[in-house]
């Protein structure tokens, strides 16, 4: 396979549904090229691009704030001091909270995605507090930061507070995503008779 197939079979991958005829006869005209087909190759590219961008690039918008938010989570602080200390232990943390009402939001407009949007969203914001933890403290805080991480030196199964929260924070990313998935079919009759296959 030379560079020239390969950017045209990324044209393939990133085009959106419903332009395959397009495609096709794109790829007739590759095939027919003596020379230049690198050149062709990334003019359909570009092409695929645009379509994609228009097609999703308001949800694209969209997930990047919501990564944002959920990474440094600014209205945390507040909700946390407004919130009573039982519905706390209870288990109503704000980050919860945030991360449900985003994929309800996220899981009704594009009720497909929202697997994939549940794990982006919880990397991130873990993605995130690594940065903050090893790069953002330490050079604000220098020694008085003391050992970073000293529960991983005890970390077992009866322990592992960090991972049940990620654990948590995944399963409201699914619960809201899922509400939101159930919503977008009821109110959105094209998306049960499979018109808008991409959403």
């Amino acid at each position: 396979m030379t560079p020239a197939d390969m950017v045209l079979y990324l044209a393939h991958r990133i085009a959106p549904e419903g332009r395959a005829d397009w495609l096709n006869a794109m790829e007739a005209e590759y095939q027919a090229l003596e020379t230049g087909r690198l050149r062709w190759a990334l003019g359909c590219v570009a092409v695929a691009l645009g379509w994609r961008v228009a097609r999703d690039g308001l949800y694209a918008a969209l997930l990047c704030a919501a990564t944002w938010f959920v990474s440094r989570d600014p209205l945390f602080v507040y909700e946390a001091k407004l919130i009573p200390q039982e519905l706390l232990s209870f288990g109503l943390n704000p980050v919860l909270v945030h991360l449900t009402v985003i994929c309800v939001l996220l899981g009704a407009y594009r009720p497909r995605q929202i697997v994939l949007v549940s794990f982006v969203l919880v990397t991130a914001k873990h993605l995130y507090g690594l940065y903050v933890w090893y790069v953002v403290w330490p050079r604000e805080f220098g020694d008085e930061m003391g050992p970073l991480w000293p529960f991983l030196q005890r970390l077992n199964i009866m322990n592992a507070h960090f991972l049940i929260g990620v654990w948590a924070q995944l399963g409201a990313c699914f619960t809201g995503g899922f509400i939101g998935r159930a919503l977008a079919y009821r109110f959105r009759p094209s998306l049960r008779s499979g018109k808008a296959s991409g959403q």
